[in-house]
């Protein structure tokens, strides 16, 4: 059975570029640059979670507004109402 997955990864060499403390060794003609990949997922990761933190307060404070407005409406139609 043939795999057709897609697999992405990531050159050390363009890595280097923008987070030499992630890639170990040097590129020479006898060996090659490799990217320590355990603190460059914890980095990512901790951004990713730094990212959604701030979506998530965004979205809470929305969400109270939008409660706070529903309660309003609702209580104008009980006015209206009676």
């Amino acid at each position: 059975m043939e795999n057709k997955s897609i697999r992405t990864g990531l050159m050390a060499q363009d890595l280097k570029r923008l987070f030499p403390q992630f890639v170990l060794g040097e590129e020479t003609e006898k060996s090659y640059l490799s990217i320590n990949y355990a603190e460059f997922a914890t980095m990512v990761a901790v951004k990713g979670v730094q990212e959604l933190d701030v979506k998530i307060k965004s979205n809470t404070e929305i969400i109270r507004e939008l409660t706070n407005r529903v309660q309003s409406l609702e209580s104008e139609i009980q006015r209206l109402k009676n």
